[in-house]
């Protein structure tokens, strides 16, 4: 296995594109609202796109069924809308709630609907 340094990757006849090796920073430069969808999770693609989605005021992102929530330290009107939670309570009676949960923001309401239907379905 051959080792590179830094200085080898800028040189025009490195083996492999650097624009291919640094895929997942195009792919987090709009925001992945959904982790799951990167190759391979590392910290660095994790804060970098955490990072780009707090910038644009994103505070969740999902893993998953797993969320993740930066504090704003202010308030964000647009995830607190009636019209937005209505959306998020529909996932309860949603005939395909996975596909709706695709189409929505990720968001606290979206996991809690999606528990509570869970839970009544098994009752």
């Amino acid at each position: 296995m051959k080792y590179y340094k830094v200085p080898d990757f800028l040189k025009a006849n490195f083996p492999v594109a650097s624009e291919l090796t640094f895929e997942f920073i195009k792919i987090t430069d709009k925001g992945v609202e959904d982790m799951v969808e990167f190759d391979e999770l590392i910290p660095a693609t994790l804060l970098f796109n955490m990072t780009n989605r707090y910038k644009r005021d994103d505070i969740y992102t999902y893993i998953g069924p797993i969320l993740l929530a930066a504090n704003p330290f202010k308030a964000v009107p647009r995830l607190d809308t009636k019209e937005f939670k209505a959306q998020c309570m529909s996932i309860k009676d949603d005939p395909a709630p996975l596909q709706l949960k695709k189409n929505l923001l990720p968001h606290v309401w979206v996991l809690s609907c999606l528990a509570y239907r869970k839970r009544r379905d098994t009752w």
